[in-house]
């Protein structure tokens, strides 16, 4: 956490007041030091007056800034809580030196030059304070940090309550120490075929089991957390696909056996701690089982989430009462937008290849080795073109938490859609094999769907961090910075 004393340089006059956002740009550009910064979140509380009881009203705002390019990303509340005076939410406090921040909104807030701790509230239209219910009011910025900031504190909190709420002897299955080479390996296999370390999952009790949950939406937005748990719940209809494909006799009794030591299920995945969150700043969580691989990493104040894999089998339930899910669907049906949305000549210039893959290219037994740019440039793109390619991107990154997720989309704007490859091999039609690849200068996403019977019926995805596969980034500016 950095205090607005340890990113901004004091002004000493209140005439650097900015009433536009050019002006709040250009004042960022100088308050700013953008050297060790890439993305700020900024939280501002107001207080309202207390009741008769000493209750406050406490409301909250957050802001995404981009210091490296001076320009706020979004504005919008966070929500409201009822705190006495002398505490805060959870919000830490901090004192001004000096800086102000102004909105230009409906009203524009103002955080006060010099030693105070309030924030007035002033009238756009009058330049004067609110005499209203909000005047003068008590603190400021309860914190300006670094975008993984508050979200790391959330990780850690989230993640120890579940580790505490274990046994003695299922903490011991559970823990790895941060160096063990298994965290760096992953599958997407069923378990039957490649065994877990860890803990599993349905040896959880309901407690420990909400608890987990409780984690996974801290780091996950609805849509990923979503994604994963409806993953695993497919295990278990693919069991009920099965049964009922062998009552069926469309199954061949030789495979029976075969197919039942697979293990799937949905309590058939497994959670590991490497490091301990409780103890110490570096360590990491992995929840693995039948296409799901989800690591993450935490160096400090930073975290990674790459590589996540997320895969479906089937990818369209045909039979049971499940008929007609797709857990995966916008995954495929966004791609097939952008590469129906081509002319012939841009298609010729995206298509690398007719002959699928039978797997994503980065796959576990192979490095991330995708080094080379193939397929169409995004420059060469119509403006809806790189909508749908931007929106296909966004259905991978919307994954992950909310300001995870636009820490990424920041990367992506400042890279360039211009500068993101988009490749497809295979078919141009549903239910028949394809893949497709979207390359930048900072992530690779893989989708594959080809199936056992060649009728595009089972998903491979993966969304990979450039350099940063467990972390590694975070752990090589970790290691240079602090001697071990």
């Amino acid at each position: 956490m950095l205090s607005i004393k340890e990113i901004c340089h004091a002004y000493s006059t209140p005439s650097s007041v900015f009433h536009y956002f050019s002006g709040l740009k250009s004042a960022a550009t100088r308050c700013i030091e953008p050297p060790a910064l890439s993305l700020l979140r900024i939280e501002i509380a107001i207080i309202l007056d207390a009741n008769s009881s000493g209750v406050a009203t406490v409301h909250f705002v957050a802001m995404d800034f981009n210091p490296g390019t001076a320009t706020f990303l979004s504005l919008r509340s966070i929500g409201s809580a009822h705190n006495r005076r002398t505490k805060i939410h959870r919000y830490k406090m901090y004192r001004a030196s000096g800086s102000f921040l102004i909105l230009k909104s409906a009203w524009e807030l103002i955080l006060s030059i010099g030693e105070y701790d309030y924030i007035q509230i002033i009238n756009q239209n009058t330049k004067k304070p609110m005499k209203s219910t909000c005047t003068w009011l008590v603190c400021l910025f309860t914190s300006i940090s670094l975008l993984n900031g508050q979200t790391v504190e959330d990780l850690q909190s989230a993640s120890v309550a579940f580790r505490t709420s274990l046994t003695e002897d299922q903490v011991a299955a559970i823990q790895f120490h941060f160096t063990d080479t298994q965290r760096v390996k992953w599958t997407n296999l069923p378990v039957g075929l490649a065994p877990r370390p860890g803990l599993q999952y349905g040896t959880l009790s309901e407690e420990s089991k909400i608890l987990l949950h409780r984690l996974l939406t801290t780091l996950l937005s609805s849509q990923g957390y979503l994604k994963i748990t409806s993953i695993m719940r497919l295990d278990d209809i693919l069991n009920q696909v099965y049964d009922e494909a062998i009552k069926r006799n469309l199954v061949p009794a030789s495979e029976i056996e075969a197919i039942q030591g697979l293990n799937w299920g949905f309590d058939n995945y497994y959670l590991a701690f490497w490091g301990d969150p409780t103890t110490e700043t570096v360590w990491g969580f992995k929840l693995e089982g039948h296409h799901i691989s989800v690591n993450l990493s935490v160096v400090g104040d930073f975290y990674s989430v790459t590589p996540l894999f997320l895969g479906t089998d089937p990818a369209e339930v045909e039979i049971t009462t499940y008929a007609g899910l797709r857990v995966l669907s916008k995954e495929e049906d966004y791609g097939f937008d952008l590469i129906h949305s081509l002319t012939a000549e841009q298609q010729a210039m995206a298509t690398i290849s007719m002959d699928t893959p039978q797997d994503i290219i980065t796959n576990p037994d192979a490095p991330q080795r995708l080094t080379t740019y193939q397929g169409i440039k995004g420059s060469e793109l119509t403006p809806v073109q790189r909508a749908l390619l931007e929106d296909l991107i966004g259905e991978y990154v919307h994954n992950l938490e909310h300001m995870k997720a636009h820490f990424y989309l920041d990367l992506l704007q400042k890279s360039g859609v211009d500068n993101i490859y988009f490749a497809w091999v295979g078919s141009y039609e549903v239910q028949k094999p394809h893949y497709y690849v979207i390359h930048s200068p900072d992530f690779i996403i893989e989708f594959d769907n080809v199936g056992f019977q060649n009728n595009a019926n089972h998903i491979h995805s993966i969304w990979r961090e450039k350099g940063n596969d467990f972390g590694e980034d975070l752990l090589r500016k970790h290691y240079a910075e602090h001697k071990h």
